[in-house]
């Protein structure tokens, strides 16, 4: 993915430039620190628990079985941020060939431990024991399906005819959220595509964010943002989270172009930070 692709609205050699550069190199290591192999059991329990433990406000599993319910054939799912692929591999063993799952990452690497390319068979001596979805006497799960995704930034994915697409802390990362929400607007299904993302406080700015939301709506896309107390992971205890909720009831092209603006020094597109020194938008609550 070339960088005039991702980025089409920002010139070479500005200082943008060199701002995203710059960060994609800190994000670029991030992931590399992350690819500790793929019997990495807590990270493979993150990934069943998105799909197998729903909390509130995202709800994988329910989001697709009711995508069944509305269409015939496989379902498309798509996620952003998708590192390792652990939670699209969870989900595609536990649905088989009912889903078509396709995702984008930021490193070759990731990409290849989704493929399966680093498994081997002591692999399998952990994640029987991760997915084990019934009681310790019930049966295991012993192959885990490998899945094909991409390498590169949602700001440059060509992404098309999907029914469901959703991110867990990924949209943090993106540098620019009108040009990523207009790729993913895009990239739903025209016939009721839905959207699930979990967005960081004050991923939009106020005058912004207002104005994307009514030009979405504008062009027959149904969009909210809410603030969710929800259970995280399994966890104890609640946790606040802000969910973007798109749907698509139009063939309209969404075109965000005015609204267009990289974002490289918010606190919450530091690795090591939280955010929560941003301000969120009024219309966010």
């Amino acid at each position: 993915m070339t960088f005039a692709k991702a980025f089409p609205h920002v010139s070479i050699g500005s200082a943008e430039h060199h701002a995203i550069i710059r960060k994609l190199s800190t994000y670029v290591q991030l992931e590399r620190m992350g690819l500790s192999g793929s019997k990495d059991k807590s990270a493979w329990e993150s990934g069943r628990n998105l799909i197998t433990l729903p909390f509130a406000g995202l709800d994988i599993l329910g989001e697709v079985r009711s995508c069944k319910g509305r269409k015939s054939g496989p379902v498309k799912v798509f996620e952003v941020g998708c590192g390792k692929g652990h939670t699209l591999r969870t989900l595609k063993t536990i649905e088989g060939d009912t889903v078509h799952v396709d995702g984008i990452t930021l490193t070759k690497n990731a990409a290849d431990y989704a493929a399966g390319k680093f498994d081997d068979p002591d692999v399998y001596n952990v994640l029987a024991k991760v997915f084990q979805l019934l009681p310790l006497d019930g049966p295991e799960i012993k192959k885990v399906e490998p899945v094909k995704v991409r390498v590169g930034l949602i700001e440059g994915a060509d992404i098309q005819h999907q029914d469901f697409i959703f991110s867990f802390e990924a949209m943090r990362y993106v540098f620019d959220p009108a040009r990523a929400l207009e790729k993913i607007a895009n990239g739903l299904s025209t016939n009721n595509g839905n959207a699930v993302l979990e967005v960081p406080e004050g991923f939009l700015e106020e005058g912004i964010g207002k104005g994307i939301r009514e030009h979405l709506k504008r062009n027959g896309i149904i969009f909210r943002m809410e603030l969710v107390r929800t259970r995280i992971l399994g966890l104890l205890g609640k946790a606040a989270r802000y969910f973007i909720y798109m749907q698509r009831n139009s063939d309209i092209k969404v075109d965000l172009n005015p609204f267009y603006k990289i974002r490289t020094e918010d606190a919450y597109q530091d690795p090591g930070g939280d955010g929560r020194n941003l301000k969120s938008s009024s219309w966010a609550h």
